[in-house]
């Protein structure tokens, strides 16, 4: 949670305290401070799952204090249990971590479902339009998602939504910068048969991933081929899924390819 205009070292102070959800102590001592403030950036965890920053904005609205709010929120939690807060808000900016659609949206997220996650980025886009809000879905660019990321450009064009890309490049294994040139070569040959599908304005947004490939940025890769680390990350992941899914089946072609990675 980020204040605009509120003293930084009290920030970092309570920030540190991880139990400051919970912590009445923390709430006072936040009210204390918001008399004259401007803006409010909620980060992660997931924001909407914090019962406590919602009565702190009910506070807020009856006391008069209408912040812009700024929201980054894995788009999980429905409309429908938020929007009774929110409605008493003139200016709110969201952006939805999306990283995938469909089947690989559930693998890549741990306990969600697609259809769920859909309805609710429908439900966010049409009450953002509605209430003159700004929605935008920012995307991480990984080894997982990015041949993939073309359906998810193509649902921000339907719906409407600005879409953004970030570069992970940590773990270094997930980053796109440490694929082989056959990997690089393929993806640029996927990304330009979407000419078309999508939009100009996401493909320039998709050509990023390009120019990004094409960087002299590198990271620092260990000896371990990036299939050993999926199957690795699978076996720890199978402990908790409940989707009964793994990478070579939601997307067993590009699976293909990086187990042919030298």
């Amino acid at each position: 949670m980020w204040f605009g205009n509120v003293n930084k070292d009290w920030i970092k102070e309570k920030t540190a305290q991880s139990y400051w959800a919970s912590d009445k102590t923390f709430w006072n001592s936040l009210h204390k401070i918001s008399t004259d403030l401007e803006k409010i950036t909620f980060t992660g965890g997931e924001p909407m799952l914090i019962d406590e920053h919602f009565k702190y904005l009910n506070w807020l609205h009856d006391k008069g204090i209408t912040p812009e709010l700024d929201y980054i929120s894995n788009g999980t939690v429905p409309l429908a249990k938020v929007q009774k807060v929110l409605d008493k808000f003139d200016k709110i900016t969201m952006s939805l971590s999306i990283d995938a659609v469909g089947s690989l949206s559930n693998y890549m997220r741990t306990g969600s479902q697609w259809e769920n996650l859909r309805q609710n980025i429908r439900d966010y886009s049409a009450y953002f339009k509605e209430h003159n809000h700004h929605l935008d879905i920012s995307a991480t660019v990984s080894v997982f998602n990015v041949t993939k990321l073309g359906k998810l450009a193509r649902m921000c064009d339907l719906l409407d939504i600005q879409f953004n890309l970030n570069f992970l490049r940590h773990p270094s294994w997930m980053s796109v910068l440490g694929l082989s040139d056959n990997c690089k070569e393929y993806l640029i040959d996927e990304i330009s048969k979407l000419d078309g599908y999508i939009s100009t304005k996401k493909m320039k947004t998709l050509y990023n991933i390009v120019k990004f490939l094409n960087t002299n940025e590198t990271v620092d890769l260990d000896n371990t081929p990036i299939w050993r680390h999926i199957i690795k990350r699978e076996m720890r992941y199978n402990t908790v899924n409940t989707n009964d899914i793994s990478f070579a089946r939601v997307d067993p072609e590009w699976w293909d390819m990086l187990v042919l990675e030298p």
